[in-house]
């Protein structure tokens, strides 16, 4: 390993560090499981600050896409008297690679094989790495959101241990494919809980929002006539995000975003409703107390209040399902 010394240094410091950094160099071993303690924040970012890249191959040879993530070496500079050192640490996680599974699954591991790694197959895949705390813990985890069709998302913690894969993101878990064109995920809180939410999003309209669980993890029900309270929740979340949206579309006096969000037959009728608004933007500075009076699996209501010249009444607001997606229908 090479380094630089700035401004002069001590010949018997320069020999001390230059061995330290050859020590270091030696122990930057792909796969390896960096000491718990050396991130920052009290490890809340460290699979952000990890600096993974994302590629793809064929490894194992059953038709379905595997994943590398390579982390990063870090780069630090080291002052030493009137010398600077750069220093360069291991990664602070692991690399890691994700199979695919007979079962349809994937497999997490990290003591991986050099001609594993070497690999020539793997090539650059196009992920987006999106990052929350879905366990409401401080720790952020890493949801690694496709941009390629036919490809898994796949929800990762870090651990004493190194890493975890805590969920495959399917259709079937989560009644969205993450991979399709347009599609796209966030983690972030929607119902006041401190954990991350995973809100779905088409073309950039929210599709639907699937609360976390107790364990982190996202499910809705295959079966839409089940009850379920999890399902409750994951419903009044998305109409409550979708109503806030809205807002901030009228507020931003932007009747084509405000539209997005109105089922298909209400449209033109609020388009040319809109239109006569003189103050579009002001429209919403009427509205408060938005709350749930009834939610089922097609149909929801709300109530809020609504200002008039100084006046308040009760004003309602329904919701009804086209296709998946919750939609404005009356307000």
């Amino acid at each position: 390993m090479r380094f630089l010394v700035i401004n002069g240094s001590n010949g018997l410091g320069c020999r001390v560090l230059g061995v330290a950094l050859i020590m270091l160099s030696a122990s930057m071993v792909y796969g390896q499981v960096p000491d718990s303690g050396s991130s920052s924040d009290s490890g809340a970012y460290v699979l952000r600050d990890a600096g993974y890249e994302v590629f793809s191959s064929d490894v194992n040879l059953d038709g379905h896409p595997d994943l590398l993530l390579r982390s990063s070496a870090r780069l630090t500079l080291l002052p030493l008297r009137k010398s600077v050192i750069p220093l360069v640490l291991p990664p602070i996680s692991p690399t890691f690679a994700l199979f695919s599974m007979p079962d349809g699954g994937y497999d997490l591991e990290f003591s991986l094989l050099d001609s594993t790694l070497r690999d020539p197959s793997w090539k650059p895949a196009r992920y987006r790495l999106v990052y929350g705390d879905v366990h409401g813990d401080g720790i952020y985890e890493l949801l690694l959101d496709p941009q390629q069709t036919g490809y898994p998302a796949l929800l990762i913690e870090s651990a004493n241990t190194g890493v975890v894969l805590i969920q495959l993101l399917d259709k079937e878990s989560i009644n969205a494919d993450l991979s399709s064109s347009g599609t796209s995920a966030e983690l972030t809180e929607v119902n006041d809980d401190q954990r991350a939410d995973l809100v779905v999003r088409v073309d950039g309209v929210v599709f639907q929002v699937v609360i976390a669980s107790e364990e982190g993890q996202f499910f809705v029900l295959a079966d839409p006539d089940d009850e379920d309270e999890q399902s409750d929740d994951n419903d009044q979340a998305a109409t409550t995000l979708i109503w806030k949206e809205f807002c901030g579309a009228l507020e931003a006096s932007d009747i084509e975003a405000a539209l997005r969000y109105v089922s298909s037959d209400s449209q033109q009728r609020y388009r040319e409703a809109f239109i006569q608004v003189p103050d579009l933007s002001a429209i919403a500075g009427h509205w408060s107390d938005f709350r749930p009076v009834s939610i089922g699996r097609y149909y929801a209501e709300y109530s809020l209040t609504q200002t008039v010249l100084g006046q308040e009444e009760t004003h309602m607001i329904t919701f009804v399902k086209e296709g998946d997606r919750w939609v404005l229908q009356e307000f």
